[in-house]
């Protein structure tokens, strides 16, 4: 038998390394798998928590109900650094720790930004689209230079999204 069963929510996980999940089964965890690949709502959640000493969560809607309705919950540990799915107080009450990851995802979060800024600039569906229509045509995008970007809040995402379009010539 295991020591703790640790549920793993989201599709962050069936994409990783095996090795993050096998370093808590060396650890003596049973991992729970959420079935939804995605974020679990409340209705959702407390079936799965049945029993679970742990999750390693997304954005998943953690409410009041969700912690009264798990006594065995410790903590969740939030992939990603954001409070906004997770009912704290509620938490609290029911004596779950909450953890977040600051500064893990600062850089893939700009990536993503600019990349989506690129795909619109450059209108890169439309360009996929026609090329595998087998076509080749000349369409024309917007050019990132001297173009300027707001960024809403300036904390780490925002600023390596600064970083990152100043590098394509923007104004920030």
């Amino acid at each position: 038998m295991s020591k703790y069963r640790v549920l793993l929510t989201g599709n962050h996980f069936r994409r990783t390394d095996p090795a993050h999940e096998n370093r808590l089964v060396d650890a003596g965890c049973e991992i729970v798998m959420s079935p939804y690949g995605r974020s679990a709502t409340e209705s959702e959640l407390i079936p799965l928590l049945e029993g679970v000493d742990a999750v390693l969560a997304s954005t998943d809607q953690f409410t009041k109900a969700v912690f009264a309705a798990s006594p065995r919950l410790k903590i969740v540990a939030r992939w990603g650094v954001g409070y906004d799915a997770i009912d704290v107080d509620g938490a609290t009450e029911h004596g779950v720790w909450i953890t977040t990851t600051p500064g893990t995802n600062e850089h893939s979060v700009a990536d993503a930004t600019l990349t989506m800024i690129l795909a619109i600039a450059r209108d890169v569906a439309e360009h996929v689209e026609t090329t595998r229509a087998g076509k080749w045509d000349r369409l024309v995008g917007v050019e990132l230079l001297d173009q300027t970007i707001g960024v809403i809040g300036f904390g780490r995402i925002g600023r390596q999204v600064a970083i990152r379009a100043s590098a394509f010539g923007m104004r920030v």
